[in-house]
């Protein structure tokens, strides 16, 4: 179905389905010292739970997105981590990234976009809260010392692999290490 998707046809019940589904996902895992890929799948049943290929399809994605936004990723625990140790050096901040993640999360929702949509939404909130929040380390506030950008993107390069998603940190070292163009 395309470079990272594919589709299986079996006729079988739900259950033997949501069971092969699970079996197809495991066999598609692999686990490292400083890795975890993962894989998500939506399981739909015809005629049960629609009536058409094009339905099966679209319900079997919706259901796939709900699985891969309900686990624990680890880029979630690691924006989770970051907040925290962010939150300790300016306590009004975890306030600030909560705000900003509920009230976009709800604007999404308010505008009827799908919920795998919501939660994407919800996890693009918390990066921008993150990038605000290396801005916040890196600036002078009257309430507390900036740190130096090295500072910032040497803890993330620390943490990269175990806290922190390490595609994220480099994509973060590498837009911060460009020098800016002009177009």
């Amino acid at each position: 179905m395309g470079g990272d998707e594919f589709c299986v046809l079996a006729m079988t019940t739900g259950t033997e389905g949501a069971a092969i589904a699970r079996r197809a996902a495991s066999a598609l895992n692999e686990n490292g010292d400083a890795f975890a890929i993962n894989s998500s799948y939506g399981v739909a049943c015809l005629p049960d739970e629609a009536s058409s290929a094009e339905g099966a399809l679209h319900l079997a994605d919706e259901r796939m997105y709900e699985h891969k936004t309900s686990s624990a990723s680890a880029s979630r625990q690691s924006t989770d981590v970051l907040l925290t140790v962010l939150s300790e050096q300016t306590p009004t901040l975890l306030t600030h990234i909560s705000v900003v993640t509920q009230l976009a999360t709800m604007t999404a929702k308010r505008l009827g976009l799908p919920a795998h949509e919501v939660k994407r939404i919800e996890l693009g909130a918390s990066i921008i809260a993150v990038c605000d929040a290396f801005d916040a380390m890196t600036t002078q506030r009257p309430y507390s010392d900036a740190i130096t950008g090295a500072a910032a993107l040497a803890e993330l390069q620390r943490c990269s692999g175990t806290q922190f998603n390490p595609n994220v940190v480099d994509a973060v070292l590498e837009l911060i290490a460009q020098p800016t163009r002009s177009p």
